[in-house]
């Protein structure tokens, strides 16, 4: 099947750079609005705000652009399909690329239209809490739960082809609200590791970096495995009753 979603995707160069421009366009969204909620004005950046900020845009930028068939905007995401088999490597490459690079954009704009003794720490690039005590391991744990509990969300409301089912961009926000609910006091909560590379190269910041990318990559492992399993069990065929002997039929 891998090699047959290969061919289809090297058939169809115009619908891979589509999605692709799609990836790069909700990208650069995402991490704009993520940059804002650190934003030094008053009242701006509490933990309930960030969160609901969060959610909004998360859940109307894939309600938007899901149209084209996937909307990831977080590389974590499209590996994590590629592991189950629903996209090929081929996207993996379209789509991280212009992820990445639409995280230092998205950077880029919050930095030169928010005024710079506004613009927060190092241009709101994840950090550990390390002044409340977290430490590097616990902040890893907290960023593979919170990813592995949106990536099985995103799993379960999308179909074999990677398609959204209807609500399920509703269903997605909230599990992504809920995840920087949880671990914004913790490590002001990475979950993607796109959305973490580009505050850290334009606001060269790197200390425990490698945190907001390997908790989630940690984090989409555990949720392809419990998806797997999950799937695997629901689709075993419970064994046949036993036929009972019919009265007089011979038992050998």
């Amino acid at each position: 099947r891998k090699l047959s979603l290969w061919r289809q995707d090297l058939k169809r160069p115009w619908q891979i750079a589509r999605r692709t421009a799609v990836e790069f366009i909700g990208t650069t969204f995402l991490v704009y609005f993520a940059a804002t909620t650190c934003a030094e004005f008053p009242d701006n950046g509490s933990v309930l705000q960030k969160s609901l900020t969060m959610t909004c845009i998360y859940a109307t930028l894939i309600q938007a652009l899901s149209f084209t068939g996937g909307c990831h905007l977080n590389p974590m995401v499209t590996i994590a399909f590629a592991i189950l088999g629903k996209i090929s490597w081929v996207r993996i490459i379209a789509y991280t690329n212009a992820q990445y690079v639409a995280a230092v954009l998205g950077t880029y704009i919050y930095k030169i239209t928010t005024p710079e003794d506004m613009q927060g720490f190092a241009l709101c690039a994840n950090r550990l809490n390390e002044d409340m005590g977290v430490t590097w391991w616990q902040g890893l744990i907290i960023e593979a739960f919170v990813t592995a509990v949106m990536t099985l969300v995103v799993f379960t409301v999308t179909d074999e082809r990677g398609r959204l089912i209807p609500g399920g961009f509703v269903v997605i926000g909230l599990a992504y609200g809920a995840g920087h609910l949880m671990a914004i006091p913790f490590t002001s909560a990475g979950m993607n590791p796109a959305r973490s590379l580009g505050p850290a190269i334009l606001g060269k910041y790197w200390i425990h970096n490698w945190v907001f990318v390997l908790g989630p990559q940690i984090g989409i492992k555990f949720a392809a495995l419990t998806y797997w399993l999950i799937n695997k069990r629901a689709e075993t065929p419970a064994p046949a009753a036993a036929a009972q002997p019919v009265k007089g039929d011979v038992q050998l």
